[in-house]
């Protein structure tokens, strides 16, 4: 029997490794708010929101192998990685 999508989600790993010694965490519900304060803060305009959300987003989600922030801020994000 395979297993339901939402079950595999909820049962999946905390942190997926990516290549380069990095990982990808899980965020709380209170880390994704602040993601959202500062995307709004960081968003000139609407249409800007989205992709500002994704930055600060990614940018509390990403660690080293040692727990450390890659990208200090959502700023550091939209100026570190391009398309």
């Amino acid at each position: 029997m395979k297993s339901p999508d939402w079950l595999r989600i909820l049962t999946a790993s905390p942190r997926q490794r990516l290549p380069g010694g990095v990982q990808l965490r899980l965020l709380t519900a209170q880390e994704v708010l602040e993601a959202r304060r500062e995307a709004t803060a960081l968003a000139g305009e609407d249409r800007d929101r989205a992709l500002c959300s994704n930055a600060c987003l990614l940018a509390r989600a990403l660690e080293t192998q040692e727990g450390e922030r890659v990208f200090s801020s959502g700023e550091a994000v939209l100026s570190g990685l391009r398309v």
